[in-house]
C-alpha cells in the first residue's frame, strides 16, 4: 500500500516574514521554584518553525491577551498583518472576542 503525500496548507508553504503566521497553544500548569503555578504560551512560526515562549501567571483571557500583545510587540514586523491559529480553548475564544474584535 502506498499513501499519497498531501500538500502543505498555504499558511505554511507560502513565503512570509517570520512570525507573521503563527500557531498558539498553552501548556501547564507548571510549578515554579517558588511553589507557584504558571502556564507557558507556546507560539510557533508556521513558515520557519521558530519558537517563542511566554510565561503566563494564570490561564485567564486577560493574561493570555497581555502575553500575546507582548509577543506581537517584540517579534512581528511593524505594520504587518499577523495570522494566529489556535485550538478552540475557551480562553482563546474569549481573547478573540474581547481583545481582537
Amino acid at each position: 500500500y502506498t499513501a499519497e503525500e498531501s500538500q502543505l496548507p498555504a499558511l505554511r508553504s507560502t513565503p512570509a516574514q517570520p512570525f507573521t503566521r503563527v500557531g498558539v497553544d498553552t501548556l501547564g500548569p507548571i510549578r515554579l521554584s517558588d511553589g507557584t503555578k504558571s502556564w507557558v504560551m507556546l507560539i510557533t512560526c508556521a513558515v520557519t518553525r521558530a519558537v517563542h515562549l511566554e510565561l503566563c501567571r494564570n490561564g485567564s483571557a486577560t493574561e493570555i491577551t497581555l502575553r500575546l500583545r507582548s509577543f506581537l510587540a517584540l517579534r512581528t514586523p511593524p505594520g504587518s498583518t499577523v495570522t494566529v491559529v489556535s485550538d478552540n480553548a475557551r480562553s482563546f475564544k474569549q481573547v478573540s472576542r474581547q481583545a481582537f474584535p
